[in-house]
């Protein structure tokens, strides 16, 4: 929006001249000019004035007087006033002029540099003043707003289930807006698919209620909330049926933690439409809920992912382990845990809450009090209720899980028998260094996209934590007959040269086994597991590991090899991919600068690897290639898990199905995006990310 100058000055010739520096050396600006206070005064009345610039010395009145009217006047009580005065102007008048009002002075002659720094001065000073005025109307009209919000706040913060909160975080939008219903979607990105947790609908019967059972929109609009009152042509627009989207008009709330969006809530059906008044009372609104919800879903989901990833280990193992929440509540136990009750799996032990089977009242006030201050208590000694009759003595463990980093967290802990702690002691602490093996792994294949550098390291992680003397991984070239090693990690020079020999190779291409066992020369074990291709299901590679002496617990060790080869090979096959598209990309380059359309290309990882000149029309930065696309278009902060584009659900659309898929992005406010599978022999290898204005017929 341009800024309003009034220039106030008997002198035309100075007027002028002033009036054209001002618009040589300021954009966005309209100049008003006045040659007396008069008509001074009647200009800032009509139009609303950024910024006056005055005169001190005007016959008739002088630039004091018209100062001190303007500051009796409401629409122009704090507008900044910058004073004209000569060289020589007496202190004496300088100060009668900030003591009606005044705000700078500018002497004559006028310096250029000088003039545009105190405009540009007073024009922040201006917008500041604005501002705290807008919050202070805003705080008046909305005081039963506010107040509304802060028991609404004291309410949910005791709510701990997520549907229970999801339902009271929709009903208090719904009041609020005075929509007739809403509901919530997240994103489950464990299970990758999105899911309702929340529905309210007000005064509707049945029928009405059981057409929602069917309801598949899902609205990511990128991080702003957008109103849509014209539902019919939102519906022809983005290509959705009208019973996947029966309103006749919504509001759409992202739902953001963290700066990247995990959900939405959406109202629909407000008699009259929603309005901006409603938009900035839900956005504030949702600030708060967004957090609290997010903690309670990210709390659950972070123990789904953990029960998956480690549940065959969390069982199998033959030390009592337990996950249970702030309060003791029981969120899962292993198999040895139910044993120590006589049961034979975790299944048939109904138990609750872990505070229930300590005997001491004393001790459960000091695992309490200590859990509050320390992240972890080790060795403490406790006497457990069995059964109602049979007791034993043991030693618990139990340390903080904190979920994403944050303040929320669960507790894990461990029980030993004092007569046997030693033997539990080295159970735990390999379970331990299974799950860090895990951990550090993933954490390669998302550090860098260097491949010889990932391979490597994983390599030397693998060796590093189980001990082996060697760790050689390597893939079959395309003839299957040789192969390259892509990572080797080893502790003597000797093993540097270690091949397989082909009769071997031979075996592992033919056998359906996943796990081979060798002896070496020098008394060492050579174990070797084959990779497979994600693509056919071939032997595409394997992993080589060469250790001396017994290995405890081997089982569980070759089976963490195991999954984490699979890991590997959805890497290798990602990154094949990202090659063929290279192909590609050569050949449509000239091709997509004659599309009318702004379009990008993606590769596998929502890189941008190629862009046309339309594109920066919309977009106007030349070094967008190599960057992520939800950087430049989702404007989501996080990495893919929460891109439209990357979910599951999306793309198994995109990749099998053959549709087109359309969502709102923040790249621009006007524009919605077509989705296009780039697909080769082995799979979708990226995407063509196509733009177009709203106001285009979808053809």
């Amino acid at each position: 929006m341009k800024k309003n100058i009034l220039l106030i000055d008997d002198n035309r010739e100075s007027l002028n001249t002033t009036e054209e520096i001002i618009h040589t050396f300021m954009d966005n600006v309209n100049v008003f000019t006045a040659l007396n206070g008069k008509n001074g005064i009647s200009l800032a009345l009509k139009h609303k004035m950024d910024v006056i610039l005055l005169d001190l010395n005007m016959p008739e009145m002088n630039g004091i007087e018209v100062c001190k009217r303007l500051r009796e006047m409401e629409e122009t009580q704090y507008t900044p006033v910058i004073f004209f005065t000569g060289m020589d102007t007496d202190s004496a008048i300088r100060s009668e002029a900030l003591a009606v009002g005044g705000d700078e002075f500018i002497s004559k002659p006028i310096q250029v540099s000088e003039l545009v720094a105190r405009i540009n001065a007073m024009l922040r000073i201006k917008r500041m003043r604005d501002k705290i005025e807008e919050e202070k109307k805003y705080a008046e009209t909305n005081l039963d707003y506010m107040k509304m919000l802060w028991e609404f706040s004291s309410e949910i913060l005791k709510i701990t289930n997520l549907y229970e909160l999801a339902d009271k975080i929709t009903q208090s939008g719904v009041s609020l807006t005075g929509a007739s219903g809403g509901f919530i979607n997240i994103y489950d990105n464990i299970d990758e698919k999105f899911e309702n947790i929340s529905l309210f609908i007000k005064e509707h019967n049945k029928e009405y209620v059981s057409s929602f059972e069917k309801l598949k929109f899902v609205g990511f609009t990128g991080i702003s909330s957008i109103i849509v009152n014209d539902i019919d042509t939102y519906r022809n627009k983005n290509n959705i049926k009208r019973e996947n989207l029966p309103f006749y008009n919504m509001m759409i709330i992202p739902l953001i933690s963290k700066k990247f969006i995990f959900g939405v809530l959406v109202l629909f059906d407000k008699e009259n439409g929603f309005n901006e008044d409603d938009m900035m009372k839900m956005e504030t609104f949702s600030n708060f809920a967004s957090g609290v919800l997010f903690n309670i879903y990210s709390s659950q989901k972070h123990m789904s992912l953990y029960e998956k990833r480690y549940e065959s280990l969390f069982n199998l193992i033959d030390v009592p382990l337990f996950i249970m929440d702030k309060e003791g509540e029981f969120i899962d136990i292993n198999n040895a845990f139910a044993r120590l009750f006589g049961k034979k799996n975790k299944y048939e032990l109904d138990l609750n809450n872990f505070y229930d089977i300590i005997i001491d009242k004393s001790d459960i006030d000091f695992i309490k009090k200590g859990l509050a201050i320390k992240e972890s208590i080790r060795g403490f000694k406790v006497k457990f209720n069995l059964n109602g009759k049979d007791t034993i003595d043991a030693a618990i463990d139990i340390e903080k899980e904190r979920i994403f980093g944050g303040e929320q967290y669960y507790l894990k802990g461990s029980v030993k028998y004092l007569s046997d702690m030693k033997e539990s002691e080295k159970e735990i602490r390999f379970f331990k260094k299974i799950s860090e093996f895990y951990a550090l792994a993933d954490r390669e294949f998302y550090r860098s996209e260097k491949r010889e550098a990932i391979y490597q390291n994983c390599a030397d992680i693998l060796r590093r934590t189980f001990g082996f003397k060697s760790v050689m991984i390597a893939i079959f070239d395309d003839t299957a007959k040789s192969y390259k090693v892509i990572g080797s990690s080893f502790t003597d020079k000797e093993y540097a040269n270690n091949r397989i020999e082909n009769e071997i190779l031979e075996r592992i291409k033919k056998d359906e086994k996943s796990i081979y066992r060798f002896q070496q020369e020098m008394g060492d074990e050579d174990v070797i597991i084959p990779l497979k291709s994600r693509h056919n299901g071939a032997i595409a590679g394997f992993i080589s590991v060469i250790y001396n002496g017994d290995i405890k617990n081997q089982g569980s060790v070759f089976e963490a090899i195991i999954t984490f080869g699979d890991r590997l090979m959805t890497e290798i096959n990602r990154f094949n991919l990202k090659n063929d598209l290279d192909f590609y990309i050569s050949l449509i380059d000239s091709l997509i600068e004659q599309d009318d359309s702004p379009l990008i290309i993606i590769d596998n990882y929502y890189k941008i690897r190629l862009h046309n000149s339309q594109f920066m029309k919309i977009k106007n930065d030349d070094n967008i290639n190599g960057k992520y696309c939800y950087e430049i278009i989702h404007d989501t902060e996080k990495p893919v898990d929460f891109c439209p584009l990357s979910n599951a659900s999306v793309r198994s659309k995109i990749g099998n199905m053959q549709i087109e898929t359309y969502f709102e992005p923040t790249l621009n406010g006007n524009t919605y995006e077509t989705i296009i599978p780039i697909r080769g022999e082995k799979g979708v290898l990226g995407y063509i990310l196509k733009f177009h204005l709203k106001s285009e017929t979808k053809s």
